[in-house]
């Protein structure tokens, strides 16, 4: 998707699987790949960094790239728990760079759709409204046991 924005320029892809890295380098012409996260933000030039790792790492790696003033934007859930939410604001504010938590349900037509029969007031003044969104990613959070990973 980020080579299809002309201003935008991928500078590195970074995976744990280093075979995995490289193929993706070279089919959308990356010339950087890495298997070491801490490695790439040192040694590549970045902007922001997209974070789309297993979840127990999102908190850890966002605030890693945000203490060395690279911009973040996490997949969700952002943490784990309100102390790392706590680590992951206090590191923004120091660093005064931009984080995102990349939840997109905000963009999904249907979304969009609510948005403007709202604002239009097609269906008056709402005073209460509420909804939900499911998905699941318990597969992402624990292990085939149930233990949290």
């Amino acid at each position: 998707m980020f080579k299809s924005l002309p201003t935008i320029e991928v500078v590195a892809i970074c995976d744990v699987k280093s075979e995995l890295a490289k193929s993706i380098a070279d089919e959308y012409k990356v010339e950087m790949w890495f298997n070491d996260y801490s490695n790439m933000l040192r040694r590549a030039k970045l902007d922001i960094v997209t974070i789309c790792t297993p979840v127990p790492l999102h908190a850890t790696q966002s605030v890693e790239a945000i203490e060395l003033g690279v911009n973040v934007l996490s997949e969700v859930p952002a943490a784990y728990s309100i102390d790392e939410c706590k680590v992951l604001v206090r590191a923004v504010k120091r660093a005064g760079v931009k984080y995102m938590m990349a939840e997109n349900c905000c963009y999904f037509p249907f979304t969009i759709l609510w948005e403007k029969v709202v604002s239009e007031g097609m269906i008056g003044n709402p005073i209460y409204a509420e909804a939900e969104y499911v998905h699941g990613c318990r597969f992402l959070m624990y292990d085939e046991r149930g233990n949290l990973m």
